[in-house]
């Protein structure tokens, strides 16, 4: 489990493997207990203060142009305002363009010298080779990333890595039809007997301050299970049309699924899983407005089948969701409590109405081996809040940006359409 909000950084470890940034020319070192980082680089693009400039430029130039038009022509202050963009915007972009801009390696994102330039002196690829052209037709984005992992997989050892993520170094301008997944899902399925060792995949692995979660498209990633017998590990960042199709799988034990708006197609696909020996299950339900419609009979279903069809489930994790209290209420009358080690229902809206419903199974003994308890971004009063830190387990009751409202606050926050007060899960945007 985390023990902060994972959508803010990159991940420096991956279940249990170091994470090592993988560049062309990388000597893979211990790769059986290390996991690559693969990036997509962007490269470095118009510099943003210049835009900015260039926004203040057009903004006073609007307001002087207004200004002038009570004192002068009309025609002037249109010239003055035409005069004033091509100095803060368009000329500035020309100088930055013609002289200033420089290319940049689409696989280390290192400079390059010049502009034309088709090798790099810092990873020492160069692209239109041969190499580029077991690519095959695929251009743009797809084509950079999937150079850098057939890079990759041609690394010596490669057959030994245990664990892949596939990351972007910069917001690289999607326009939320493009799918992230199907990319690099469509070339591990290709490639899969140059990874014969891959243990742990964590695709589209975009930060906050990168890619907005809900924007973040994925489609059916459902090839992965099956080419990769070894596969103990998925983490996937993102919804859209994503599909983890009929799942099964002899060996996975961790599935984690982030999401600000989760399917519920999603969640009856793992409901209707077989997976043996699943330890640990994440999801991310977020909320309606970003495309979630996981509804409280949907994790009554799930609840139900992690009692019955995940004999080995120990650690749970329903976050960044909107019915948390529901999901409290169900899970202490469940025998899957007996089990669990480690419950986690941050980033959600639990309320003192779930958390008693937890505090009275825990002193009825209903949660004999639950060692640590997550709470953190709730609505619970701070009468509650001390209640749980006098327990004897780990207990993370940490607020951040969710508040507690008081009667008198009321007038002041958003009501929902029962007129109580409307709780927000903290990852929906």
């Amino acid at each position: 489990m985390y023990r902060q909000d994972p959508h803010e950084e990159h991940v420096e470890t991956l279940a249990g493997l170091q994470v090592v940034d993988f560049y062309p020319g990388l000597d893979l070192e211990n790769p059986e207990e290390t996991a690559y980082r693969i990036t997509l680089f962007k490269g470095k693009g118009y510099p943003a203060e210049l835009a900015t400039i260039g926004c203040y430029g057009i903004l006073w130039g609007l307001i002087i142009s207004i200004i002038s038009v009570f004192f002068i022509d009309y025609p002037i202050s249109i010239g003055i305002f035409l005069a004033i963009t091509f100095l803060t915007v368009i000329l500035p972009s020309m100088v930055w363009n013609l002289f200033l801009r420089k290319s940049y390696c689409p696989y280390c994102d290192a400079p390059l010298p010049g502009r034309q330039d088709v090798s790099c002196a810092a990873c020492g690829i160069q692209w239109g080779t041969e190499e580029d052209k077991e690519v095959g037709q695929v251009t743009g984005i797809n084509a950079t990333l999937q150079r850098q992992m057939l890079s990759f997989i041609k690394a010596d050892d490669a057959d030994r890595a245990a664990g892949l993520l596939i990351s972007y170094s910069d917001q690289t301008g999607w326009d939320g039809k493009t799918t992230h997944s199907d990319a690099p899902v469509e070339f591990l399925v290709t490639h899969s007997d140059r990874l014969p060792g891959l243990r742990a995949v964590f695709l589209t692995e975009l930060t906050r301050w990168q890619c907005e979660i809900s924007w973040i498209e994925n489609g059916d990633v459902s090839p992965i299970f099956s080419v990769y017998p070894k596969l103990e590990h998925f983490q996937i960042r993102g919804c859209g049309s994503l599909s983890l199709g009929n799942l099964k799988h002899e060996n996975l034990r961790r599935l984690i699924v982030e999401s600000g708006g989760l399917s519920s197609s999603v969640v009856e696909e793992i409901t209707a899983a077989e997976l043996p020996r699943l330890d640990m299950l994440e999801i991310w339900t977020g909320s309606e407005e970003f495309g979630g419609d996981v509804e409280t009979s949907h994790l009554d279903a799930l609840l139900e089948a992690c009692e019955k069809r995940f004999p080995h489930l120990k650690r749970l994790a329903i976050r960044n969701c909107l019915l948390t209290d529901d999901v409290a209420r169900r899970l202490v009358d469940s025998p899957l409590a007996e089990r669990l080690e480690i419950l986690d229902l941050s980033l959600g809206t639990l309320s003192d109405d779930g958390g008693s419903a937890i505090l009275d199974a825990l002193d009825a003994g209903k949660f004999p081996n639950l060692l640590r308890l997550d709470l953190h971004h709730h609505y619970l009063s701070p009468e509650m809040i001390e209640k749980f830190e006098t327990l004897n387990i780990e207990v993370d009751t940490r607020r951040f940006d969710a508040e507690y409202y008081e009667p008198d606050d009321v007038d002041d926050i958003d009501l929902d359409e029962n007129g109580q007060p409307y709780r927000y899960c903290a990852i929906s945007e």
